[in-house]
């Protein structure tokens, strides 16, 4: 693609994944890949390739409505608009309002299309996305779109219709996106699910590794060649510095991977060292369950060997359920089929509840009705103090057993994973002059099973603790009878 502004000229030519991207008939597609990689612009010029493409009215124009969508009103107006109008600028396209929601009409040749910029941060945008008649949703960065208004959405597009002939009426949501985790909605959907209509097209990575296994720009990565025009011919090599080999991989190479805003609340957590990989083999020993109450309970599953390692070797999330149905349900059978025969112990949240009139004890009542019956106990944790509970998790991710890591994370325990990776975090405060972050952990998805693991490492910690003091116990006595024996001699 070029800007060639200088002749107020702008045109854009297609990279190998725009021209598939732009040839796609389905209902749903999605443009994935590294940053830099122009997607957004893909996006825009797929609308105007459409709207060029739409059936005649009565009066042979094409009529074409188009909804833009980005998740806050900052990077709407920052980023999406401003990329808009870089290739369709007001002063040739039409003005576009200056009160929210953004619109624009633009009229070129037989062409009319009106565009309304919505924000997903503003209520009556919201309100107006669900209820718009439209033929053409743009999600730009769709990875931060809820799912349920991207499936809402997919009722909205094709009503609006002033096409003789129905059947030529565009109708198309488009997104583009750089790659998410792999338990979002986006691999879920497109890469696990592939319903009819849904498709994604995967663009180059910015970067490849050579025969010594070192970072080396892409030749073939899309928008590299506009990239070195602007200057910018070592955008992707210069990327990875300083960068997580996570980061790199989402950022640099459009990999699907685990990045997020804020600051790690565990940063001592290392995944070349704390990740197994695999499956962790389950002992023959005691099965600690970890409990977090709430709507969406979580519970995960730690064991310690007998050289005072931990081992998180599996995790359950529950979403939208009470706990009664979770413990009966979900939690029970999942214990049966695969810890049969296990001694287990449990540990729970001391303060929280799962309904605003019902306390945590409550929680633990009704676990325990269930689990009972099985010889499970849940105790309560015996602190909840927030400080108390990091340092639980943080003294076995700075320690080592034998010369490896005391802290070992099983491949089953996806989501606790991601959640060291960053998803539990501090969240970031805008301030001027400065950056700060908000004393206590942002509670999201991550949050959940990363409270309930902190109860069961309580759990480990004392014992650790109760161990020392009976060793130190045990060497004070027998210095000091040895010493009486010497001394009486």
């Amino acid at each position: 693609m070029t800007n060639e502004s200088d002749e107020k000229i702008i045109i854009y030519n297609a990279s190998e994944t725009g021209k598939r991207f732009h040839r796609s008939k389905a209902k749903v597609i999605c443009a994935i890949g590294p940053v830099g990689s122009g997607k957004s612009v893909m996006c825009a010029n797929h609308i105007m390739y459409l709207a060029n493409k739409q059936g005649v009215s009565s009066d042979f124009k094409k009529y074409t409505r188009v909804v833009v969508v980005r998740n806050t009103y900052s990077e709407l107006k920052l980023t999406t608009m401003k990329t808009w109008c870089e290739w369709f600028p007001e002063e040739y396209y039409g003005k576009i309002s200056k009160v929210a929601p953004f619109m624009q009409k633009i009229e070129v040749n037989d062409m009319v299309i009106e565009v309304i910029f919505l924000a997903l941060d503003r209520e009556k945008d919201v309100k107006k996305l669900l209820s718009l008649e439209c033929n053409i949703i743009w999600f730009n960065e769709a990875r931060e779109i809820p799912w349920v208004l991207v499936s809402r959405a997919t009722e909205r597009i094709g009503r609006f219709n002033k096409c003789v002939d129905g059947d030529e009426n565009i109708r198309q949501i488009i997104m583009d996106t750089n790659p998410p985790h792999d338990e979002h909605w986006i691999y879920k959907v497109f890469e696990e699910e592939k319903p009819e209509g849904f498709d994604i097209f995967h663009q180059p990575p910015g970067l490849i590794k050579d025969e010594s296994g070192n970072y080396i720009q892409n030749p073939d990565a899309d928008n590299y060649e506009n990239l070195s025009r602007m200057g910018l011919s070592d955008y992707y090599t210069s990327m990875v510095n300083g960068k997580s080999e996570e980061e790199i991989r989402v950022y640099a190479l459009g990999m699907y991977g685990a990045t997020f805003d804020g600051k790690p609340v565990h940063p001592q957590y290392n995944d070349n060292i704390h990740y197994a990989g695999k499956e962790i083999e389950t002992l023959d020993k005691e099965l600690i369950i970890s409990l977090d109450f709430g709507l969406t309970p979580a519970v995960t599953f730690e064991q310690m060997t007998d050289r005072g390692k931990v081992n998180i070797i599996d995790e359950i999330i529950g979403n939208d359920i009470d706990i009664r149905a979770f413990c009966g349900d979900i939690l029970v059978p999942h214990i049966l089929k695969n810890y049969s025969g296990l001694p287990v112990k449990g540990f729970g949240d001391p303060s929280g509840g799962f309904r605003k009139d019902t306390d945590s004890s409550t929680c633990i009542q009704i676990c325990n009705q269930i689990l009972k019956q099985h010889g499970i106990c849940i105790e309560p944790a015996y602190t909840n103090v927030l400080a108390r509970r990091l340092d639980a998790v943080n003294r076995f991710l700075g320690k080592l057993v034998d010369g490896e890591p005391a802290f070992q994370l099983s491949s089953k325990a996806r989501t606790v994973r991601k959640g060291f990776l960053g998803g539990y975090h501090y969240k970031k405060v805008n301030t001027v002059g400065s950056t700060t972050y908000k004393e206590e952990p942002n509670k999201n998805e991550y949050s959940h099973p990363m409270d309930a693991l902190q109860y069961g490492m309580l759990y480990f910690a004392g014992n650790v603790d109760k161990a020392k003091n009976m060793s130190n116990t045990s060497s004070s006595k027998l210095y000091n009878t040895s010493n009486t024996g010497w001394m009486s001699r």
